[in-house]
Order: C-alpha cells, then sequence, then structure tokens
C-alpha cells in the first residue's frame, strides 16, 4: 500500500530535519554571544529550506475554483472557508474540513462522472462536492511526497503521475481506491522517465498521455532543457511509457503559464512576450504565434468550462478576493493559429535504425566472412607454388616428392602468369643433355605425364588435369600450355 511507503518517507524527512536542527540548536548554547545569533539564522534557515520543498508545488498551483456539473455553475474558493458559487458569487457557508496539512483552495479539482474531487497534489487528501457541499472522504493523509505531480483521470479514477517530495524526484504513479479510501501504487512499464513534473508540458488526450520529461537526474530550471529531455506518451491501457523523441523547442520555458485549449487537443503556452505556442502532440508540431489575446493567457486566468464555441474563465485584477475576481467568456476564435509549424521532438528512431544498422553490419560481416570462408577454403585446397623458394604446400604441409625437373618445368610455365606458354618452348629445360629433337620429346612427354599423376594422386582427384592446353591460333599444328589455376596457386 502506498501509505506504508509515505509513512517511511515521512519519518525519514523528520529525522534528518529534526536531527539538523537539533544539532544547530546544540551549537547555538555552546557558541559565544557574537556567534550565537548567525547559528539562530543558520536555525531558521534550516527550518525553511526543510519546508519549503513542501510549499514549492502548492505555488505552481492557481486554482480559484471549478465548473459544478451538477448544479451548473462556477465555485469559487479563495480559503478553506470562503466559498463563492454561481456568476452572481453567492457566498457558501460550511464548516471548515480537517484537512492536515493541506488547504482546500490548493487542491486540484477533478471531474469523475459529472462529480467533482478536490485532490492534494502531493497526495493524500481527497475531497468530495456533491450538493453544494465538501465532504472528505480519504482515510490518508498528506503524503508529501508528490509535489507538482500530473493529476489525471482515466476509467473513472484518479491518479497521481511523479512529481518530487522528501528531497526525491518521483517517476511513480499512484491511484485513489474508491472503495479502500486509500491511495495504491500502480506499476508502470516501458521507458519510464527519471523526473516527471506537472509544471512541465502534458496533456491528457484519450487513452494517452503526453509529457514532456527527464531520463536524467536533475529538474530543469532556466534556459533549453539539455539532451536528456524527451518527449514521451503514457498508453493509460498498459501504463506503458514510450519515449517518442528528443525535446525541440525553442521558446520553452517551464515557468510560463501553459492551459489546454478546450476546443481541440491541443495545448497552449506563454513564451517570453509576446509570443505563444500552440502544441499539437498527436501531430507532433507547435506553432509560435503573437499574442494577441494576452487577457486570456495569462498566469491568474482559471479556465474552468467550455459551452459549444464560447469558454468561461476566472480572471483577477489585483489580490485575489470576491471583488477582485470576475468571470470573462472567451470564444473559440481566440486559438486560430497562423505560423510555421515546428516539431515538438526529434522522433526517437535511434533505436530503430541501430538495428537496423546492427542488423546491416552483421549481414555485411557474415557475407564478408563467407567470402573468406570461401576464398580460404578454396586456397586451402589449392597447392602452393613458391618460385622464389622453389617449393609446393598442399593443405599447409610441404611437398617433397618433386624433384629438380619438374619444379622447374611448373615454375618455368607459372612465370608466364597466368598466360599461355608455347609447349616447344618446355625442351629448353633438357637443352643441356645432347639428346636429339624426337629424344627431348620424349621426356618431356613423360615429364608432363608423371606431373599430371602425381598432381591426381596428391588431390584424389583424377579428372582434372593440372594443364591446360590450348592450339596456337598461329599456327594450328603447335599447342601452348599453362597451369590450372583451380589446382594449383602460383606465389612470386
Amino acid at each position: 500500500m502506498v501509505n506504508q511507503y509515505h509513512n517511511y518517507e515521512k519519518l525519514r524527512y523528520l529525522v534528518i530535519t529534526t536531527a539538523i536542527n537539533f544539532e544547530l540548536f546544540i551549537i547555538a548554547l555552546i557558541q559565544p554571544k557574537k556567534m550565537r545569533k548567525i547559528v539562530i539564522l543558520l536555525l531558521y534557515l534550516s527550518s525553511f529550506l526543510s519546508f519549503s520543498q513542501m510549499e514549492s508545488g502548492l505555488r505552481d498551483v492557481k486554482k480559484f475554483g471549478f465548473w459544478d456539473n451538477q448544479n451548473s455553475e462556477p465555485v469559487i474558493i479563495l480559503n478553506d472557508s470562503t466559498i463563492y458559487i454561481g456568476l452572481e458569487k453567492s457566498k457558501l457557508f460550511f464548516e471548515p474540513l480537517d484537512l492536515d496539512d493541506s488547504k482546500l483552495n490548493e487542491l486540484i479539482p477533478l471531474t469523475v462522472k459529472d462529480t467533482t474531487y478536490l485532490v492534494e497534489q502531493s497526495g493524500g487528501v481527497v475531497v468530495k462536492y456533491i450538493d453544494r457541499t465538501f465532504t472528505r472522504i480519504d482515510k490518508s493523509f498528506t503524503h508529501h511526497n508528490q509535489y507538482s505531480s500530473i493529476p489525471f483521470v482515466f476509467n473513472d479514477e484518479i491518479y497521481l503521475l511523479g512529481g518530487s517530495g522528501l528531497f526525491i524526484h518521483k517517476n511513480i504513479l499512484i491511484r485513489y481506491d474508491f472503495q479502500e479510501k486509500e491511495w495504491f501504487r500502480t506499476p508502470t512499464f516501458g521507458d519510464i522517465p527519471n523526473i516527471i513534473r506537472g509544471h512541465y508540458l502534458h496533456i491528457k488526450i484519450n487513452n494517452d498521455l503526453y509529457l514532456v520529461a527527464s531520463e536524467g537526474n536533475s529538474a530543469y530550471r532556466e534556459g533549453a532543457p539539455d539532451s536528456s529531455w524527451f518527449v514521451y506518451r503514457l498508453d493509460l491501457t498498459s501504463m506503458n511509457f514510450f519515449k517518442l523523441g528528443r525535446l525541440n523547442i525553442e521558446h520553452y520555458n517551464i515557468s510560463r503559464y501553459t492551459h489546454r485549449n478546450l476546443f481541440t487537443d491541443k495545448l497552449i503556452s506563454r513564451t517570453p512576450t509576446p509570443y505563444l505556442n500552440i502544441y499539437d502532440f498527436k501531430n507532433n508540431n507547435y506553432t509560435t504565434i503573437d499574442n494577441n489575446n494576452t487577457n486570456v493567457f495569462r498566469a491568474d486566468t482559471n479556465i474552468i468550462h467550455i459551452e459549444e464555441n464560447t469558454m468561461l474563465a476566472i480572471q483577477q485584477k489585483r489580490s485575489v478576493t470576491k471583488d477582485n475576481l470576475y468571470y470573462k467568456y472567451f470564444d473559440s476564435d481566440i486559438y486560430v493559429q497562423n505560423g510555421e509549424k515546428h516539431p515538438i521532438y526529434i522522433e526517437n528512431n535511434m533505436v530503430f535504425y541501430y538495428y537496423i544498422g546492427t542488423s546491416l553490419a552483421i549481414i555485411i560481416l557474415l557475407l564478408l566472412l563467407g567470402h573468406l570462408l570461401k576464398k580460404w577454403h578454396k586456397n586451402f585446397n589449392l597447392v602452393t607454388l613458391n618460385t622464389k623458394t622453389k617449393t609446393l604446400k598442399y593443405k599447409g604441409n610441404y611437398i617433397t616428392k618433386f624433384d629438380g625437373i619438374e619444379l622447374d618445368l611448373l615454375i618455368k610455365i607459372a612465370n608466364t602468369k597466368g598466360e599461355y606458354i608455347s609447349y616447344n618452348e618446355l625442351l629448353d629445360l633438357f637443352k643441356p643433355h645432347s639428346d636429339s629433337y624426337e629424344t627431348l620429346r620424349k621426356k618431356r612427354k613423360q615429364l608432363m605425364r608423371t606431373l599430371s599423376e602425381k598432381f591426381k594422386g596428391l588431390l584424389n582427384n583424377y579428372q582434372t588435369d593440372i594443364f591446360i592446353y590450348h592450339s596456337d591460333p598461329m599456327d594450328k599444328r603447335a599447342r601452348l600450355i599453362k597451369l590450372n589455376e583451380d589446382i594449383i596457386k602460383i606465389i612470386s
């Protein structure tokens, strides 16, 4: 159960902060008077910093009210006991609720089956609004664990995604169980980002939640996000994260006011004045336009309802009081966009390209390896003749059964480098002998026959000859000869 986890986190938080403050208190007692004031100041700052984290998420929430679907009227919440209903802002009196460390006007309104629920963004408190009555329905407590989380409703259930608390960034998803009246952790899968915050761009479209998040370890502050910032899609039917691509927004600033275009599935964000960004996550594009409608695109604007082509919003003049809050209607044409479209994210095809590239590399490697193996196998089964060392090798072993004149004949033919040589030129090998021409021819014939038989026996192949013969085109009576390169390889 989530509360067990939160109890541990809360205990850890209290132990750490208490230890720090106690240590500073002891130091303050033993320090001289001149130093005591400084230490006390540090004690104060420690307490402030300890609890500022809990308050940081609340500063991001600017909600004046919500739309009551049951009574078809707006509701304004200024504090835990000051409520105004209807366009006439009639005051609604009721007993303040026990909300632990939470405040009613800082809870996030969510609609489930036309009923409004107010949810603590850090997790814990859940308040139901029905029949113009606020009722706390949870058995939980203020978690202090998921400030700046992303609240949303899916399949009539309330979820909180990500946030931060107790000095840790969170990427968890919790669900409120209406039967148990407690929060339970819901497992997520896929490319889960490390940092998920509600004040980063996000929008729920049908069964998908699009969000800007980080796979790094530090939250985005000022300036452009670094290379660890991506756009993700959370498939709510499977709770599977998909990393769509790297964030690619020129004027992106999380401190600017953002709201959904209620007439479409687009998101609106103020950029450095005087621009607006209109985001279309489904089609991966955004348009930067001049902000000519500053009345609606303001941080103090609370858009609460839409009917046909008209939108109702709450705005403020100065401080947040009843008199300074007013309703205003806007037509759908305020969202008319004309401008050049840019991609919100650079599609994350690196994995795809990696696998394609890896597959091609493997295929090429296998082909190359196959070619080399084939070549090696062929060379391995060839007789190698080294014309310089006058040696023959076969399958890695030297061949010694060939005598000197046999090697000389092979070398003489090999020196033609694959070209044919006249058959009669081989007679020169026997010229030192004073034999007749006919005797030399017989010796040559015998030598050729002996070499052929030796090679056939060596290779155990009696079908293929070591020599290839061809008729001399200049003299049909004469023959030409060369070595069979399918049997012998020449090294010179």
